[in-house]
């Protein structure tokens, strides 16, 4: 088999597939221990890149959901879960897998071999791993608090915007620059509508011409993101002054938080019923666990 039980919990054996690195190739000398900040070696793996399919074990005890199992009182590893949920409401093999590409090792690699020795099939015809917006030549993330939110006061948007890395090789006005993985390009995409050029940047009729024009060079980063600045205080404004609005009336925001509430809970209960069905397991009673 390809699993194996060790230290009370169950592993995978990547030692037991012919190829366990679809998308990159890996030394295993090079590989990190763990996924999590602060994961030390696990030595109950018999091979580094060995991964848990089952915990009983672990560091993290503030687990909230556990269930029996033949091993013990536990619950799934992260990679399980993606692959039930998968093979339960899709299928074993899917046509489209998409995600981060800081998910493709090791979690995709994982998806893969434990999907693909279970089901005897492949897991997923097409893959498509989408890219990062670059906040000083960092990630955008919630976590680093680069990301422009709904509540940033002008000037902070302004700040933002001005830092965002563009293309490195787009040194001079002069030079031509790409608009791929382009952060300012991307918001663009997103936000930007004709009447923002007519209003801000009456020069280009829409963003395909701004865009061929950085592309073949004689346009700026400075200027494009001052209309991306304009862009995206004139869409913020109407917000932030609604939101200020409403931070002197939160007695009712308060009650509209409750009813929202109430309603959500509806809705989850419903979900969780539809979900319970759909999956034929026991996983959500209310049984009693013994420790």
């Amino acid at each position: 088999g390809y699993a194996y039980l060790a230290g009370g919990n169950v592993y995978f054996d990547t030692s037991k597939l012919e190829k366990y690195y679809i998308f990159n190739e890996h030394k295993e000398e090079d590989l990190a221990v763990g996924v999590r900040e602060g994961v030390e070696e696990d030595t109950n793996k018999r091979n580094k890149n060995d991964f848990v399919l089952w915990f009983t074990k672990s560091k993290f005890e503030d687990q909230a959901l556990k269930w029996d199992s033949p091993w013990g009182v536990g619950y799934p590893g992260w990679h399980i879960e993606c692959s039930a949920m998968s093979r339960t409401h899709l299928g074993k093999t899917i046509d489209l897998h998409c995600g981060g590409q800081d998910l493709i090792f090791p979690h995709h690699e994982n998806e893969i071999a434990q999907s693909e020795c279970a089901n005897g099939c492949e897991f997923a015809r097409y893959w498509m791993h989408n890219g990062f917006i670059n906040v000083d030549n960092q990630k955008m993330s919630k976590s680093l608090g680069n990301c422009i939110y709904l509540s940033d006061e002008p000037e902070d948007i302004k700040k933002k915007i001005m830092s965002m890395y563009t293309d490195p090789n787009h040194l001079r006005v002069q030079d031509p620059g790409k608009v791929e993985g382009n952060p300012v390009f991307t918001y663009l995409d997103a936000f930007s509508r004709p009447e923002h050029f007519a209003e801000f940047l009456p020069e280009y009729q829409n963003l395909d011409e701004l865009k061929a024009h950085y592309q073949r060079g004689g346009l700026g980063d400075v200027k494009v993101k001052k209309f991306l600045n304009s862009v995206m205080q004139a869409e913020l404004e109407p917000i932030r002054t609604r939101r200020k609005e409403w931070e002197q009336r939160l007695p009712e925001v308060v009650e509209i938080l409750k009813e929202g509430s109430a309603v959500a809970e509806k809705t989850a209960a419903a979900t969780l019923a539809d979900v319970r069905k759909s999956m034929k397991i026991d996983y959500f009673t209310d049984k009693p666990i013994k420790h």
